[in-house]
């Protein structure tokens, strides 16, 4: 049976606590002094640091979602994050479900495509293309277009 590398000593994480962290032969998370379940994931091979939340779901399903990359963000700004994500959780949400559920959710090409399959008229993706037309959009950008980032109200009227 493999044995799990040795724990980490929690501190807290700080910009120059986590660019401090050196990479090594295997990956490794060091978790945060002041949230339970904060922590950064450090990467072999590439250094790459990444924060993580570690937490279970209302089910009891353990999740460990990535919270953004260490310079795309920084710590108190992923740190604000986590602690709105568990808000979420105690409440009896997902963040990661939520973010997965985005993933897959069909583009404005794919929607087209099955009204042109169907032969049905779809006034909502009508009304969505047609503004993107107008300000200039390609028609690449309007076909991997997200459902999720239209803002239906603003379609309808």
């Amino acid at each position: 049976m493999p044995r799990k590398p040795p724990r980490k000593p929690k501190q807290k994480l700080t910009k120059r606590a986590v660019e401090g962290l050196q990479c090594e032969e295997k990956e490794f998370i060091v978790w945060d002094t002041e949230i339970p379940g904060f922590g950064v994931r450090v990467r072999p091979s590439s250094g790459r640091r990444v924060y993580i939340l570690k937490y279970r779901t209302k089910k009891g399903t353990p999740r460990k979602p990535a919270i953004g990359r260490h310079g795309s963000i920084t710590a108190e700004q992923a740190r604000s994050i986590a602690r709105t994500w568990l808000a979420e959780v105690h409440k009896g949400g997902d963040p990661a479900a939520e973010t997965e559920a985005g993933r897959n959710a069909p583009s404005l090409g794919e929607v087209l495509a099955e009204v042109e399959r169907t032969g049905t008229d779809l006034p909502s993706a009508i009304a969505a293309i047609r503004p993107l037309l107008f300000t200039g959009c390609r028609r690449s950008e309007i076909l991997t277009l997200q459902w999720e980032h239209v803002v239906y109200a603003a379609v309808q009227k």
